[in-house]
């Protein structure tokens, strides 16, 4: 049986369409309702615009950590594990996530002290972290579909299966059926400006398990010092399995509240002549903008590509991707963290 906690919070996201924005409007009605001397401190003087920008981050943060925890206790116990042992290595980062909102406001904003990050996740890491990725992408690409920025839903609906030995999956298991989601039309991209032309990227998708921290972590684009300094170009290796790669370009600094996407298509082509347009998404709408569109790279064109990035104000974003050769060394480009 789930706790009253949990089925709360599955009502309101069911009559938010099983989005985060659309949960974080519910509940931002729900407290606006509340006697004024009940409130939380924290929301006293916020406009409801910003109330519910706030719980849009509060939403998605919440659902990662979970997804983070779910995986590795996931592959833990496959590895034939102790509950009770793999549970008090993520307990600590459990607790961390789970502070009040009012630990995390400054001066009226939500800012979080520091990007929360899961030990336990590094210390079950091996030599090249990136290969261990990579290696287990394949396995896990049902986190693309419960990556928080997505859809409540996916992620309840996936939590329901029973998926995995965690406490949360077999609590999950007798639950009933989430209710049909009806799709929204899709708010329109953002217009490209001159403040985003310089914007620090990363790659997000099946590369890295559509996971913030380790986009941030492994697949950070770097300046091109190959190309004409007006294009903007900035350059990323990433390797592609046999069955390709999928991803999304957000902001290192914004997050999923700045994204690149395919204006139409979103496999990519082999050149800059070729390249595919993509469109900006901003705010905690920006998925929607998205429509969940991904870049994609077939498999045949790696084992390893360049993904290109160029932003400038006459030509929009463009994206493509060139082949990177043997004799090429993949140390050619540095990610943070990797030095």
């Amino acid at each position: 049986m789930m706790g009253p906690g949990s089925m709360c919070f599955m009502d309101v996201a069911a009559l938010g369409g099983w989005t985060a924005r659309g949960t974080a409007r519910v509940l931002q009605d729900r407290i606006a309702a509340v006697p004024a001397d009940q409130r939380p401190a924290w929301m006293q003087g916020m406009s409801p615009q910003k109330m519910e920008e706030l719980l849009t981050k509060v939403i998605c943060d919440a659902v990662e950590a979970s997804q983070i925890v779910q995986d590795y206790m996931d592959s833990e116990r496959a590895k034939g594990r102790d509950f009770e042992e793999i549970y008090s290595e993520v307990k600590p980062y459990i607790d961390r996530v789970s502070r009040p909102i009012n630990e995390d406001m400054k001066n009226g904003t939500y800012d979080p002290t520091s990007t929360e990050e899961a030990t336990f996740m590094a210390a079950a890491g091996g030599a090249d972290p990136e290969a261990q990725i990579h290696a287990e992408a394949v396995a896990r690409e049902h986190a693309r579909q419960t990556a928080p920025h997505r859809t409540v839903g996916a992620w309840v609906d996936n939590a329901r299966s029973g998926a995995g030995n965690t406490s949360q999956g077999v609590a999950a298991a007798s639950a009933p059926a989430a209710p049909s989601k009806v799709q929204a039309a899709a708010p329109p991209p953002d217009t490209l400006m001159e403040e985003d032309l310089d914007e620090p990227l990363m790659a997000i998708g099946s590369c890295n398990g559509w996971r913030v921290e380790e986009a941030r972590r492994l697949h950070c684009f770097e300046p091109c010092l190959d190309s004409p300094p007006e294009l903007r170009v900035r350059v990323l290796r990433l390797r592609v399995p046999a069955s390709g790669v999928q991803f999304q370009i957000l902001s290192r600094e914004k997050g999923w509240q700045w994204l690149l996407f395919p204006s139409h298509k979103g496999t990519l082509h082999k050149g800059e002549a070729r390249s595919t347009a993509a469109s900006l998404g901003l705010g905690p709408d920006a998925d929607e903008k998205s429509r969940s569109q991904d870049f994609r790279v077939k498999g045949e064109k790696g084992p390893i590509v360049e993904v290109r990035v160029s932003l400038t104000l006459e030509r929009g974003a463009r994206v493509w991707f060139t082949e990177v050769h043997d004799d090429e060394p993949l140390a050619a480009i540095t990610f943070p963290s990797m030095e």
